[in-house]
């Protein structure tokens, strides 16, 4: 910008850019499904290039000149000389085209994997905040029962119930205050405010007031950031399947550029893309675990 350039002129920069953000999640999140098909048309682009690739060196010893002491030797000299592979091609266009869709798939597994971090994370700690939510209200969970200790799932997420961020995404933010109205006479409301992460004050709700005040502690947001509840979302995310799934895409792609041969491991992604094959490798990995 300009030396003269006024707030105003920044705070217009500013907007046009998270518009355009905005506009890019947006249509990502319309096409997010295309992309990963794209990723699955790129790899088997690579490894038709890659059929290409021949085993070049000397394969045959010359019996004549061998002494039979070293044919031991002769044989290890061999079976490295044989290391080595060549994509044998006239026309001199596959060698380019390969590193250009190496570049191209690396770029849309990076695609894939920043656009499910912004568009489907926070679905997958809404479904988690749910299952919390209702596990508190109409089983009891943690006031009238405790997880056992094979339940690892369960113990985690004894970490979040008593912070202050939680629920975030789920949308029964009174949660814990109709937690407190269904057991209070029974197993104390103090008690289980405190299980809850709920002061004394908070006892008598006021909707209201509550609501005015999270507005006013909007401002000071950035003082204020919930540890806790985030290192609980972090545990989430890392034990999402497909989240996981995708990042080691996205490594397979970045080795890729060492060893083109990893790009071989992307075809494993034609199950993920057509729910026929999931179904019949669900089948076999729910056999697996038995």
């Amino acid at each position: 910008p300009p030396k003269d350039a006024s707030p105003s002129f920044m705070l217009s920069i500013f907007a046009f850019l998270k518009i355009f953000v905005t506009k890019m999640l947006n249509l990502l999140a319309r096409n997010f499904y295309n992309v990963r098909f794209l990723a699955l048309f790129v790899c088997f682009a690579i490894n038709f290039i890659l059929l290409f690739y021949k085993v070049t060196g000397e394969a045959e010893v010359d019996e004549e000149d061998t002494w039979d002491g070293d044919e031991d030797n002769d044989e290890e000299n061999t079976f490295f000389d044989m290391d080595e592979f060549v994509l044998q091609e006239s026309t001199g266009y596959m060698l380019p085209t390969l590193r250009f869709l190496a570049v191209f798939h690396t770029v849309i597994s990076l695609v894939c994997l920043f656009g499910y971090c912004f568009l489907k994370v926070p679905l997958v700690v809404f479904k988690r905040e749910k299952e919390i939510a209702r596990k508190l209200e109409f089983d009891g969970l943690y006031i009238t029962e405790q997880p056992s200790d094979e339940d690892i799932k369960g113990q985690w997420d004894r970490l979040v119930i008593n912070t202050p961020s939680f629920p975030s995404n789920y949308w029964d933010k009174f949660i814990k205050r109709k937690v407190i109205n269904k057991y209070g006479d029974m197993y104390g409301a103090e008690r289980i405010a405190e299980l809850l992460g709920l002061d004394k004050s908070a006892l008598d709700f006021d909707p209201t007031v509550e609501t005015v005040e999270n507005e006013a502690s909007l401002l000071s947001w950035l003082s204020s950031i919930d540890t806790k509840y985030h290192i609980w979302k972090m545990g989430v995310v890392l034990t999402d399947n497909y989240f996981l799934y995708l990042i080691w895409y996205s490594t397979m792609s970045i080795f890729g550029h060492f060893n083109n041969f990893f790009f071989a491991a992307h075809l494993l992604d034609i199950a993920m893309v057509f729910k026929s094959l999931q179904t019949i490798l669900s089948s076999v990995t729910h056999n697996g675990k038995q």
